[in-house]
């Protein structure tokens, strides 16, 4: 995963600063062939890095730096905050892509306009973090520049997970009462989407939530935990056990599922297990990491130890040869205890 991450990241010199990109997609030329870096096209020529993965990257070193007290990690994470600051725009949001490795900025495609939720949010989390976690003012400036955009409009309650998730991040240190308010209106807001089994959805009328970014139960919890709101928690629990546990059990039996979609399970048992003590999230967690190392419909490892790399996921109980940027970042969050983090950083 780390490796791989590795593989996939570069340094670009844009006015004489040095930043840290990934690029998106790595592909494999037949069995054990060598790996090739690809650009992203889903929605016609995107670019070669974004904000979305970058954001996740620096997130990963940072709070790596942070448990294991490896100042290394922290370090390794500052090239991608800084190529998160170069893609914050003056109005405090961000564009995602950069159109080639000159770092040109894509100011005009679909997935990477200004107004996209996904990677202004994980941007905004990752400098929560940096705001706390480092020294540096400059984090806290982009910080705020970035929460005052997210007070103004309506978001899916995925997206409004993450606000909540990097407001949390600051508040827990400096209790500020404009982000208490922003807490509790949106966790009510995302606690008021649920279906009459009172499982959380991600919009009204929602009949089967998708995986990937679903963290709503798991930032209910926290939040439950540091305002005392056990509404809040019953509906997490809910969730939880009613929807994401049989999943788990069953070794996410969908036909296609990625990395991402098992990371968002885990961050929600994670934090259940955290805020409740319950044994049960702790042997969900325990099975549900398990798909990484082939408790899967594939019966294969999606980390593959050996490379040092996470597969881009399982589809028809194959597993894809391609290993790009956000299923190593995703695998590596999703493991991070696991992993021999001294090892990365051992002279």
């Amino acid at each position: 995963m780390i490796r791989q991450i590795r593989r996939l990241s570069r340094t670009i010199t844009v006015d004489d600063q040095p930043l840290r990109v990934i690029a998106v997609y790595m592909s494999r030329t037949g069995h054990g062939g060598t790996w090739t870096i690809d650009h992203a096209d889903e929605t016609g020529y995107e670019g070669v890095a974004c904000v979305d993965d970058v954001a996740r990257a620096a997130r990963l070193f940072l709070d790596a730096g942070r448990r294991f007290r490896l100042p290394q990690a922290a370090a390794e994470a500052v090239g991608y905050l800084r190529f998160l600051l170069y893609m914050q725009q003056p109005d405090g949001r961000f564009v995602n892509f950069i159109l080639n490795w000159r770092g040109q900025k894509n100011l005009t495609g679909p997935t990477s306009l200004p107004s996209g939720p996904n990677w202004n949010a994980r941007a905004l989390r990752t400098l929560a973090l940096a705001a706390i976690t480092t020294e540096d003012a400059v984090y806290r400036e982009a910080f705020d520049r970035a929460f005052e955009p997210v007070t103004r409009d309506s978001y899916y309650a995925d997206i409004r997970a993450l606000h909540v998730l990097a407001a949390l991040e600051v508040y827990e240190q400096t209790k500020e009462s404009h982000l208490r308010r922003s807490i509790l209106t949106w966790c009510d807001q995302i606690a008021g989407l649920c279906d009459d089994h009172g499982r959380l959805l991600n919009w009204r009328h929602e009949v089967n939530p998708h995986l990937w970014g679903y963290v709503q139960a798991g930032v209910l919890a926290r939040a439950s935990a540091t305002f005392g709101r056990h509404d809040w928690l019953h509906l997490a629990q809910e969730t939880v056990l009613g929807y994401l546990a049989p999943r788990v059990r069953a070794g996410f039996p969908s036909r296609t599922v990625i990395p991402y979609e098992v990371s968002s399970v885990i961050a929600n048992l994670e934090a259940m297990a955290e805020v409740t003590g319950d044994r049960r999230y702790r042997e969900l967690l325990f099975l549900a990491r398990a798909w990484f190392r082939g408790r899967n419909a594939a019966a294969a490892p999606v980390y593959d130890v050996v490379h040092g790399s996470v597969a881009d996921g399982i589809d028809d109980d194959h597993l894809s040869p391609n290993s790009g940027a956000e299923s190593n970042i995703e695998g590596a969050l999703a493991l991070v205890d696991e992993l021999p983090w001294r090892l990365y950083y051992s002279d």
